[in-house]
This record gives C-alpha cells, sequence and structure tokens, in this order.
C-alpha cells in the first residue's frame, strides 16, 4: 500500500521557485500489507523525511522535514529520503524508485543529476518505459547491498536547483516523488538491472500478504 505525502515549499518574492516535493511511502507491515517473495517471514521498511536544521551548515543536527520559506535558483534543498528497516523485520535488499517531475519549459531541466546520490552507494537505472524515472539500487554495505534489521539508508539529502533559471522560475513547481521498495535478502541474488531480477534474469513477481 502506498501512503503519498506531498511537500509544499514556498517563493514569496524575487526569482523564487516554488518546489512540491512529495513522497510516496511503501509501507511492509503486519497492519498494512506485505511483500513476500518466499513463504515465510516478512519484511518491513518505513520512509521518512528529514533535513539540516541549518541548510547552510553541513554539521547542524537532522531535524523532522519542514518546508523552506523560499527557494531561489541554483539553491541547495535540505531533503533527505530515508529507509530503515524495522527492528523485527527480515534482512533485506532495498531500492528507491524516483520520479521527478521539472517544470515545463524551464531549461536545464531537473533531473537524477541533480539529486547527490552516492553513485558508490546506489546503482541508478533509468526507466526503459517511463520518463524521468529511475531505479537506485542500493548496493552499499558490508554485505553489498543487505540491510539488516534496524538499519537505516539514505537515497540522496539535498536538492539542487539550477542556478540558470530567470524570472521565468518563479510560480513554478517541482515534484520529486520517491518510492520505498524492499525484498528479503534469504535464498535471493539480485542482478543490478533496470528491474529487480534474480540471478537466471527472470523478473521476480511479488505476493502481497494482507494481515490478518
Amino acid at each position: 500500500m502506498k501512503n503519498k505525502k506531498k511537500f509544499q515549499i514556498a517563493g514569496i518574492a524575487g526569482l523564487a521557485a516554488v518546489a512540491v516535493v512529495g513522497t510516496s511511502l511503501a509501507y511492509f507491515t503486519d497492519q498494512e500489507s506485505a511483500f513476500r517473495f518466499v513463504p515465510m517471514g516478512h519484511v518491513d521498511i518505513d520512509l521518512t523525511e528529514d533535513m539540516l536544521e541549518d541548510p547552510q551548515d553541513p554539521d547542524s543536527p537532522w531535524v523532522d522535514y519542514q518546508d523552506p520559506d523560499n527557494v531561489w535558483p541554483g539553491d541547495d534543498i535540505s531533503k533527505r529520503p530515508k529507509i530503515t528497516v524495522a527492528e523485527d523485520s527480515l534482512d533485506c535488499y532495498v531500492r528507491a524508485v524516483v520520479t521527478i517531475e521539472s517544470p515545463e519549459g524551464l531549461i536545464p531541466e531537473i533531473t537524477i543529476d541533480n539529486l547527490n546520490i552516492d553513485k558508490t552507494q546506489w546503482n541508478v537505472v533509468p526507466d526503459e518505459e517511463q520518463d524521468n524515472t529511475w531505479y537506485c539500487y542500493y548496493i552499499g554495505g558490508e554485505q553489498n547491498g543487505i540491510v539488516h534489521a534496524d538499519e537505516s539508508v539514505y537515497v540522496f539529502d539535498k536538492v539542487a536547483i539550477p542556478g540558470e533559471w530567470e524570472a521565468e522560475a518563479y510560480g513554478q513547481q517541482i515534484v520529486v516523488d520517491v518510492t520505498a521498495e524492499a525484498i528479503q535478502a534469504e535464498n535471493f541474488k539480485p542482478s543490478r538491472g533496470g528491474e529487480w531480477l534474480n540471478t537466471e534474469g527472470q523478473e521476480i513477481v511479488t505476493e502481497v500478504y494482507e494481515a490478518e
């Protein structure tokens, strides 16, 4: 089940660019629904979002995300989608599906390159069927992508607004939509392609487990 939340960033003067940055939450819990890939156990993840208390100070603490008062061309928005594996979950692989809607007519467009994703920790693959959508597979950690119970990984922590935008950017909107997904690691070793495939190259067919 997906619950979508929108976060409004309001521009109030000058060349402010209005950004609507959305986060789609894919919950895998015994109260909602869970994806199961073998008939045992369960995976349980949560997707949250935080930001630097002082976006200008990289050493400031992380706090719950709040909308900035102004967004200007050339600004960096502090925004960190974080995937957490529940303490009672099986170990799992995680991926994020990122879809970006850049304002029409503004050059350059916002793409995945405007998000500071660490390519040593995430394998980023464009969706061949849907424009402006990317699969981000977590491949970091000591076990090459396995995330253990009660551990968290973050996809990116900054959105860069193009400095080339001028007055036409005023009142425009940006949508960065993130969906988090998980698959249990036991008895599964994923390939690193554009879809979640097993080692034989077959696409994984998910089952939905409904809580009793």
